[in-house]
């Protein structure tokens, strides 16, 4: 149902980091980015509006279509990514629109196939509707150029409502990276 938007993305980071061993294992932002004044809530998030988004999501990541999933990414909207490689622990933030297509799009870029392997999704709205707070556990394979990348993340996505549509406003992904071994499959 539900597949890695975000994380897609980050794969860019990690394949550098286990082709590059070099690289510093802690990663900036890419660029800073302006905040923007949150609006006020007049409609109430729901289950089925989070799991409805989340249906939007991978079908916009299956076409490749950026646009698609950034629509549902609040402007100011913060996520820290940890991946654990074997080269050791990568994290970053990313904020705002501008760096989270940045990341898409060279997730995209090195990304051949993907297919999710197991996914379970646990959705909990706040009582008043004014919040909610995804958890994703998925495990996914991805080829690349490089080769064939096992990972398999916890992921908590934290929705507002912004101009009376829910959205994500921050999110931590946090997992770990394989490069699978040629031969081994």
């Amino acid at each position: 149902m539900f597949d890695h938007r975000l994380l897609s993305g980050c794969l860019t980071f990690c394949l550098l980091n286990v082709s590059f061993p070099n690289l510093p294992i802690i990663a900036s932002p890419l660029k800073s980015s302006n905040s923007q004044i949150v609006a006020q809530a007049t409609n109430k998030i729901t289950e089925a509006a989070i799991l409805k988004i989340l249906e939007d999501l991978k079908m916009a990541q299956d076409n490749e279509d950026i646009a698609g999933m950034l629509k549902y990414i609040a402007p100011f909207a913060n996520t820290e990514v940890t991946m654990e490689t074997s080269n050791g622990r990568l994290t970053f933030n990313v904020l705002g629109t501008d760096e989270h297509r940045d990341l898409l799009q060279r997730g995209a870029e090195i990304r051949n196939t993907s297919k999710t392997l197991t996914e379970t999704v646990e959705v909990n709205v706040a009582e008043n509707g004014e919040f909610a707070v995804a958890e994703v556990y998925t495990t996914r394979e991805y080829t690349t150029s490089q080769g064939t990348i096992l990972t398999s993340s916890n992921d908590t996505l934290r929705f507002g409502m912004i101009n009376n549509q829910p959205m994500i406003v921050s999110a931590n992904l946090s997992g770990w990276l394989s490069v699978v071994a040629s031969g081994s499959r």
